[in-house]
């Protein structure tokens, strides 16, 4: 892995220290966007209902009187 990483830092210019971070910093933002992912795939469908479509859905986000 040092190699690996050793690399890395010299194809880049930049020092191990700084290749480091650069991969964690990668590495962290894509959990991040993955964790994100999950929790919107979560909540996809629960208020499913075959008989609305198109701009249909705004009577069940806004109930009359709060359009």
């Amino acid at each position: 892995m040092y190699r690996y990483l050793k690399q890395i830092a010299e194809r880049e210019g930049i020092g191990l220290s700084e290749a480091l971070r650069r991969i964690l910093s990668a590495y962290i933002a894509a959990a991040a966007r993955k964790e994100e992912e999950d929790r919107l795939a979560d909540i996809a469908g629960i208020a499913c209902d075959l008989q609305l479509a198109g701009r249909a859905h705004d009577s069940l986000l806004y109930p009359e009187g709060n359009r």
